[in-house]
């Protein structure tokens, strides 16, 4: 990228998406509203957030920067999502993710906590219970700095099932629920939420990053078009990271191992033409007035 690209308006300028690219994101809040009303395969609503990872599980780069999917504990158990929470100097928390399909209410109509909230739960004491008795292979997949954190803070643990519509009538009861399980509750609307507000920074600084990274990388890390790492993306990273000694900045790792969606095609497209304008209007600009 020239630095011209760099410095010159809109460059990648992520902020259209609240103006001339906010369509964008109205054709995909559309979409996804269309996909909870269909009753689809799990791993169908699974797909759709991988793609769409950065835009749906996410607000703010500058303290959520990486989301792996698909990752395993060993050979028994996989995490549905993974991402990073950055506390800055109380240090990094990770928030492991179960999902269940949005058209499973997370009670049934007589106040008892579903067959798929119970399962999703299950799952959560298992990765606890492989956690505490992996400590070695837990800290390789997860290294970074914890700082102050305490250890029962260091790890989040969610479970998205139903949707505000089939969830409502129990949400007292299901807050409860999760309390008791010391877990976090929310629905799929939630993740359309997270789109409604997300901040959409031209450049981000990553805290986890160490706090610097060149303004280039700083343009790049802010692009809410990317997908979730895939297990074997994630252990590249991390392991390329820790084998660095510090040699190696992650920020470089994370943009080396990132892969984008269609709507980064799309909105290239867009940020092109308002480019052209703005070249169109300088030369008239430029042109010597006539005597």
């Amino acid at each position: 990228m020239s630095t011209r690209e760099l410095f010159d308006p809109p460059a990648r300028r992520w902020s259209l998406l609240y103006r001339e690219a906010k369509s964008t994101i109205a054709a995909l809040l559309e979409q996804w509203n269309n996909l909870l009303l269909k009753k689809s395969k799990e791993e169908v609503y699974h797909r759709f957030l991988f793609d769409y990872a950065g835009l749906f599980l996410v607000r703010n780069y500058a303290i959520e920067s990486m989301v792996g999917s698909k990752l395993r504990l060993g050979s028994d158990y996989v995490i549905d999502f993974v991402k990073t929470w950055d506390h800055f100097s109380a240090g990094i928390q990770y928030e492991f993710i179960e999902i269940e399909p949005p058209w499973a209410p997370p009670y049934t109509k007589k106040g008892n906590p579903s067959a798929r909230l119970v399962e999703a739960v299950q799952q959560i004491d298992n990765w606890r219970l492989w956690i505490k008795e992996n400590r070695y292979e837990f800290h390789r997949l997860f290294p970074f700095y914890h700082g102050g954190l305490s250890p029962s803070e260091r790890l989040k643990f969610t479970v998205i099932i139903g949707t505000r519509e089939n969830s409502r009538q129990w949400i007292e009861k299901r807050n409860g629920f999760a309390e008791h399980h010391g877990i976090s509750i929310r629905s799929f609307d939630s993740l359309a939420e997270n789109l409604r507000m997300h901040d959409f920074s031209d450049a981000v600084m990553p805290h986890l990053m160490g706090g610097w990274c060149s303004f280039e990388h700083s343009i790049e890390l802010a692009n809410p078009f990317f997908k979730a790492f895939s297990d074997e993306q994630w252990r590249a990273i991390v392991f390329s990271y820790k084998k660095g000694g510090g040699r190696i900045r992650l920020e470089e790792l994370i943009l080396q191992y990132r892969e984008y969606n269609r709507l980064a095609i799309e909105f290239d497209k867009i940020r092109n033409q308002i480019e052209r304008k703005l070249d169109q209007g300088r030369n008239v600009s430029k042109k010597p007035k006539k005597l």
